[in-house]
This record gives C-alpha cells, sequence and structure tokens, in this order.
C-alpha cells in the first residue's frame, strides 16, 4: 500500500496544474516490476541502475580535409566524427587512384595521429587523388590530394639497382646504364619508360658509358680482351655492339656525357687520349702527354666528357703539431698541351691521405678521400674543389650542370630534394638544412640524377619493386 501511495501522490503532483504558469505536466513513469518494488532496492533482484548503455559509433563523416596538394610528404589534416582509432580494428585510410595503398592507425611512416575526431598522416609517393576512410560502419572520401611532382610510368625493377652511367641526352629525357646482370640501359622521357639488356659478354659492364653524339644517344665499353678494345654501343632496341680497332691500356679513365666521349689510357708515364667523331673512334694525333705526377701519393685519374684529364695525388702537409695530409690535383684542359697550376681538392686530414679515387662523371669529377684518423670521408666535386662530409651513396648522389655540382639528397625526415646550390664545406647538417623542391617521400635510392639541356635536372629514383623518373606537375 505504501508503494501505491506514493505512486498517487507523484501523479497528483505532476499532473496537476501549475500554479504559476497554469499548464498542466505529464510524466511517464517506467513500468512497475512484478515484485512490487519500484527499481532495485537492497533487497530486491533488481536491475543493472549503475550501467550506461554502449552506444555503438555510427559511419564515418568528414567535416574538411586540409590542404589538398603540396610535395609529396605534406602532412594532410582530416576532421570529422566516427573516423576510427587504433582502439577500433577494420579501420583503414585508402589513398590514390588505380594505384592505391591502404593504411591502418598503425601505418608507419606515413600516419602521425588517428582519432574518432581527427587523423593526420604524410601523403606518401607514388601516390595522387581519392582520400578515403572507412570503418565498419560504413565508407567515406574526405578529399583528393594533388601531388606537385608526377611520378610518371612504373618501370619494374625487381632488384636493388646502382647506376654505371647517366645522361640527359635531350631536353626531358634521362637515360642510365644500371647493373640488372647482364646491364640493361632505362630511358625516361616525355613518352614513357622503356628498358634494353646488354647482351655481351665480351665487354666490361663497369666501363660503359653514354654520351650525345651530335643529337644521338650513344654509347661505349671496353673489352675483355688484353688489349681493352673500345667497342662501340649502339643503344636502340635491340642494343648492338661492335668493334672499334681502338685499343687502351690497363691504367685508364672513362667518361661520356652531353660534351661527348673521352678515353685517356696511361702507358708508362705518358698519357694518351681517344674519342669520338661522327661515330667514328680515333686517337689524338697531339699525344701523348706526360703525366705531371707520376709518382705521387695516392696517384689517381678522371677524365670529363669534354675531353679533359684530371690527375690526382695526396701530399703529408704538416708534421709539426699536427700530422694532416691533404689532395690535390692538376687539370689538362681538352685543348691544351700542358697542365694546368696545382690546386688542393678540399681540406686537410688527420694524420694523412689513406684512400683517393677520382671518378669521372660527365662534364665534372668527384673525387672521394678519406683521412686514416678520420671518422668520415670525403667528397670532392671538381673542378670546383667543393667539399662534403658525405660521399655518394644510394642516399646522396651528384651531377654538374656545366662545371656547377648539384645534389640529389634524401633524408628520412623531408624525402628526395634537389640542392642546385652544394656549397663548399657542406656537412650533413647543412644538406638537411638546404632549401631545395621535395619531390618524393618517403626516402628512397637514387639511381640517377643529370640536367638536361634546359638546366632542368632530372633523377631516376627506386621504389618498391620499380623504377621512377618524377616531373613537376603542369597545373
Amino acid at each position: 500500500m505504501r508503494a501505491r501511495s506514493l505512486t498517487a501522490l507523484l501523479l497528483f503532483v505532476a499532473c496537476g496544474p501549475d500554479q504559476h504558469s497554469g499548464v498542466t505536466h505529464h510524466v511517464t513513469l517506467p513500468d512497475e516490476p512484478s515484485g512490487g518494488s519500484f527499481g532495485a532496492g537492497s533487497g530486491g533482484e533488481g536491475g543493472d541502475a549503475g550501467e550506461v548503455p554502449v552506444v555503438p559509433p555510427g559511419p564515418p563523416e568528414v567535416s574538411a580535409m586540409t590542404p589538398l596538394s603540396g610535395p609529396y610528404g605534406t602532412e594532410v589534416r582530416i576532421v570529422g566524427t566516427n573516423l576510427g582509432s587504433a582502439a577500433r580494428s577494420g579501420v583503414t585510410l585508402t589513398l590514390g587512384e588505380g594505384e592505391t595503398k591502404e593504411l591502418d592507425p598503425e601505418s608507419t611512416p606515413e600516419i602521425v595521429s588517428w582519432t574518432e575526431s581527427e587523423i593526420r598522416f604524410r601523403f606518401p609517393f607514388p601516390l595522387a587523388g581519392a582520400v578515403v576512410v572507412s570503418t565498419p560502419e560504413g565508407t567515406v572520401t574526405a578529399g583528393e590530394f594533388e601531388p606537385n611532382w608526377v611520378p610518371g610510368p612504373e618501370l619494374p625493377m625487381p632488384v636493388d639497382v646502382s647506376a654505371i652511367a647517366s645522361i640527359a641526352h635531350s631536353p626531358g629525357s634521362i637515360s642510365a646504364v644500371v647493373d640488372t646482370g647482364p646491364p640493361a640501359i632505362v630511358t625516361f622521357d616525355t613518352s614513357g619508360a622503356s628498358s634494353r639488356e646488354i647482351d655481351d659478354n665480351t665487354i666490361r659492364p663497369e666501363t660503359i658509358r653514354l654520351y650525345r653524339d651530335g643529337s644521338d644517344l650513344a654509347g661505349f665499353a671496353l673489352s675483355t680482351a688484353t688489349d681493352h678494345e673500345i667497342v662501340a654501343i649502339d643503344p636502340g632496341d635491340p642494343v648492338a655492339t661492335s668493334a672499334t680497332g681502338v685499343p687502351t691500356s690497363a691504367d685508364h679513365t672513362l667518361a661520356g656525357g652531353r660534351e661527348g666521349a673521352s678515353v685517356w689510357y696511361r702507358e708508362g708515364n705518358d698519357w694518351t687520349r681517344a674519342r669520338p667523331s661522327g661515330g667514328v673512334w680515333a686517337v689524338d694525333v697531339a699525344m701523348p702527354i706526360a703525366d705531371p705526377q707520376p709518382s705521387g701519393q695516392r696517384h689517381t685519374a678522371a677524365t670529363t666528357s669534354d675531353g679533359s684529364l684530371y690527375v690526382g695525388w695526396a701530399e703529408d702537409t704538416g708534421d709539426t703539431i699536427d700530422d694532416v695530409g691533404t689532395p690535390y690535383f692538376r687539370r689538362l684542359l681538352p685543348d691544351g698541351t700542358s697542365f694546368l697550376a696545382k690546386t688542393r681538392a678540399g681540406v686537410d686530414v688527420d694524420d694523412f691521405v689513406s684512400s683517393y679515387a677520382m671518378r669521372s662523371r660527365g662534364s665534372g669529377v668527384i673525387a672521394r678521400y678519406c683521412g686514416d684518423q678520420e671518422p668520415v670521408c670525403y667528397a670532392a666535386l671538381l673542378p670546383s674543389g667543393i667539399r662534403s662530409t658525405m660521399v655518394e651513396s644510394e642516399n646522396v648522389r651528384y651531377a654538374f650542370d656545366g662545371i656547377e655540382p648539384l645534389a640529389a639528397y634524401c633524408s628520412p625526415a623531408r624525402g628526395v630534394r634537389v640542392l642546385t646550390e652544394v656549397d663548399a664545406g657542406t656537412s650533413i647538417a647543412a644538406l638537411e638544412a638546404k632549401a631545395g623542391e621535395i619531390i618524393a617521400w618517403p626516402c628512397m635510392p637514387i639511381v640517377a640524377l643529370e640536367v638536361d639541356d634546359d638546366g632542368e635536372p632530372l633523377v631516376i629514383l627506386q621504389f618498391d619493386g620499380a623504377l621512377y623518373s618524377p616531373r613537376p606537375r603542369v597545373r
């Protein structure tokens, strides 16, 4: 009886007229349990009065995605509701159209953060286009992202490769010889990408060079014969090789590039040069020329595609407070008959120069030297004499626009950038800090870097089983 009296009283109070407003209020009470108690009491079997019902999330909704364009590696922000999180399974972010990539909240290095109300991620190479959020409750397109660079055609390359030689033989075109065993010539241009195998076991693959003969792409190599004869290479499809009848010696240096090709070889202390003209190789009649430092420590040599010869050596230049060594070089110009003055190739090293090697690179020379007490080796970019604490690797590659050097450098934080100002004294930290447009992210091997006739840098990158040569997007 007491419970029913309480119910009646509540109904009277709730349904009676409001003395202030004259409005009648209606209150709906819960059904009375069959046991006669109103809710769970201390002695009842009662309900789950303290539990809050779990409301399942609704489908994802996006209110904004920013930005919608930028370089690869740009951090993109999606805001909305029910976007998922690491606490939920079956939550994905799909990027791209045609070629796509699916991310989840644990994906690295792309995902920065992921909550029900916000997703932050970095947009990766080589994708472009749609950004789609999916949860078990539904799917929504957040927007479309347009990278500043276009990855270009994909050339499948299942093995990791490095470039034996490369050239930008015409505007917008870059070719490289890659060490696929047997080697192959890969080309990226405005019409697409191609690969041609060099199937000739009578040539030494490491000696293959590419050059421009008039307006045509050409190549050469040295034979496996004892006299190391020059072999001409026609890089058509299929690639063809032919003997030139021009021998060299075991001590030689080779270069190819937009200016042509050059082979210098030494017999005793005398250097002789062979060059092609109209596709025909011949030895220069004004040779030989005596080596300027034949007995120098760590003797090394290189040539450039214009026909210059560089001879390098090392000297011990300090023996008082601290012992130091210094790399030097002298240059013979293409039409010269004597070498230019002795020039430093870089800074002193401690205690002495333990190794010194020059490598021809088109119109320039990359010299690598080390000190026996140095934690790092250095790269000198000749003839300008620029030094760097970073020698070439899959993350850094040098090229020359005329004699001016540039670099393609990839850091984990910023991706692949082309640096057109490589100043003297450049260090790893300085390369990180330098301005340069990001052309790809995340970090990936740089196979080749060249500069075409229009002064545009062209690269070949290797990513996820393929080669690419990205280009600026035309809007």
